[in-house]
């Protein structure tokens, strides 16, 4: 009988971001390439962790979207605050404006410059058009 030859051993699949990460920190504390190092071994699949660092990602981008979130609010209340104040100041002005208008506002002011009101009615002038012979 011939004897079996072993199969080859199958490349092991290099994840090149985890190990330039791991040169940097201690990440094989939480990852391992295999979870088979006993029942106790807590350790996570090395393939795994492109799928933690989209989630980092997303746990980023929806911190940074709550922080202009909360920006474009604070925006938004200062700016309502200034509308209310300037459509305010314009009933004010309004309203001063129209009291400026009654004749007894502004017969006062006359009188001040000197200016006595008129007792006696207008005389109404009339001027003939009709071509003299």
């Amino acid at each position: 009988m011939a004897k079996k030859q072993p199969e080859p051993l199958k490349p092991r699949p290099q994840y090149k971001l985890f190990n330039w990460l791991n040169r940097l920190l201690p990440l094989d504390r939480f990852f391992a390439e295999t979870t088979k190092n006993g029942p106790n071994d807590t350790r996570i699949p090395v393939a795994y962790f492109n799928y933690f660092l989209w989630v980092i990602l997303l746990l980023i981008v929806q911190g940074r979207i709550g922080y202009w979130d909360e920006v474009n609010a604070r925006k938004t209340v200062l700016l309502s605050q200034r509308a209310e104040n300037m459509r305010a100041e314009y009933t004010t002005l309004v309203s001063e404006n129209m009291k400026s208008g009654k004749q007894s506002v502004v017969q006062t002011k006359l009188l001040k410059d000197s200016i006595m009101e008129r007792k006696s009615p207008p005389v109404k002038i009339v001027v003939d058009n009709t071509p003299e012979e």
